[in-house]
Parts: C-alpha cells; structure tokens; sequence
C-alpha cells in the first residue's frame, strides 16, 4: 500500500477465522535448490494450499540449530522445504500429507520428515524464528528483502552469492518459497564497521538491481520506508515516480501524513 503516505486508517474490520484442529510439518530435504523450489507449484497445481512453503539453506538450518541449542530430527542436507498443511479433519489432513510427501519425492526430495506433534512443531518454529538472531549473533548486519519470481528464486540465490564474490561480504538469503519473498542477509566477517558502512550501499544496490532483472521488485515484507527510498529508482521508472509525487500532493497538499517515507 502507501505505507500511510496517503491516507489515515480510523477503523479497520477483521474477519476472524477458527483455526483448524489438525496441523502437520513436512520437512523435505533436497540436494538442488531447483528441485526444491520447482516442488512449490507442482503442490499448489493439485490444489493444495498450505498455510506457508519456506525454503532454507543447510547452512542456515544449521545455524539456526546451533543459536537455539534445538536439535530437529531431521538429516543435514544442502536445502530444506518447510511446508505447513492443516485441516479440520484428520482423515483429509492424513491425505493431504500423504500427497505433498508424493509430490516432493517425485521431485527430486532425498526425504521427507514428518513432524506431527505440537512439541515438535513448535521446535521446527522456534527454529526458524530465530534466523534472523543467529545472523546477528555472527557480526556485523543488515537485512532486507526483495520479490522474484517464484521460479526464478535458484538465480536470484546464485545471484547473492556472485555479490557475496564481488564484495567480500556474505550476502545470504531464505524466505517464502510460495511467493517468490526473499529475506536476505548481508553479513561481515572480520570488517571494520566504517567499511561495512561504506559497501552495504552498493551490495544493497546491487541485490535490487538482481532482484528487478529476474523480474522482481525490490521489497515484499518490509516496504519501503525511510531505508529503501533512494533505491526506488532501480525498480520504477523516474516518469512514474513524478506521478506517485503528483498523486501524494492532491492527497496530502501539506505532507503530514507519514513524512519522510517514500517521498521527500
């Protein structure tokens, strides 16, 4: 939306759903990322819609693992799916991981482990909260994320992993394989702070630039804001911005509604 540049919320109304009784977490592993994510529309084209489809490295998995001190009984493996099914019925919920366990073998999976208790469901999700965390337990950080397509989320990792090359910083991503959001990381080992400063701009330039090329954007999740303005100009053209500008002056003539982001 316009992040509050161009309007004053004064009432909102939800629509609150039950939560179905019966919840279940499919853990396949893949040796290829490309096997991994090509799984997510060949699940959702035989009208299975999980309540969410995450992907993560096995270096993040590990990670993860070693800042909680949660071990998960799963293998290590190169790239992990991590796909959320409920039902109201256990009979459909049975049925329903039956098939996505079909669907990920036929896939290319090594294996699919299936954590049915809420102890243990609670553990895969303790665990991958704490992402972010285990990240910022290494060094120096920033994060971010930017939207491609589904498909092309393989390149857009590959990608990071050019720019981890040019720049001798690590940038690292996981994120929402049902969508295409990528969550990624910049990271520094060893880097004075006044040099992770001065190259975070032109790794965070760069990974948009990725981003818009495959297609993308270059924010999901985490908008625009005050951080990601200066960056805008990678992903709409200078023409559209001027009309964005002209539309926030009829709105918003005086600029009180949320200053400073987006717009200057």
């Amino acid at each position: 939306g316009s992040e509050g540049t161009l309007a004053v919320v004064t009432r909102i109304i939800l629509k609150l759903i039950k939560r179905p009784k019966n919840r279940c977490y499919l853990i396949p592993t893949f040796e290829s990322l490309e096997d991994a994510i090509s799984t997510v529309p060949r699940i959702l084209k035989e009208g299975i819609v999980p309540v969410a489809i995450e992907f993560m490295s096995g270096i993040a998995m590990q990670l993860c693992q070693n800042y909680t001190g949660i071990k998960l009984p799963i293998p290590e493996a190169a790239n992990y799916l991590i796909v959320i099914i409920e039902s109201d019925s256990e009979t459909e919920l049975t049925n329903l991981t039956k098939r996505v366990n079909a669907i990920c073998l036929d896939n290319g999976a090594s294996d699919v482990f299936i954590v049915d208790t809420e102890k243990d469901m609670k553990k895969v999700s303790d665990v991958r909260a704490k992402l972010h965390f285990a990240v910022k337990s290494l060094g120096l950080e920033d994060i971010g994320d930017a939207v491609v397509p589904r498909n092309k989320i393989p390149e857009f990792i590959n990608m990071l992993g050019e720019i981890t090359q040019k720049h001798g910083i690590l940038v690292s991503g996981s994120g929402h394989a049902g969508d295409g959001n990528v969550h990624f990381s910049v990271i520094a080992f060893g880097t004075s702070e006044e040099e992770f400063n001065r190259k975070l701009p032109e790794i965070l330039t760069d990974v948009f630039k990725g981003s818009v090329s495959l297609g993308g954007t270059i924010s999901g999740e985490h908008g625009i804001g005050v951080t990601k303005k200066k960056y805008v100009p990678i992903a709409i053209k200078q023409e559209q911005i001027e009309l964005m500008g002209k539309i926030k002056r009829v709105f918003d003539p005086n600029y009180i509604l949320n200053p400073g982001k987006i717009f200057d």
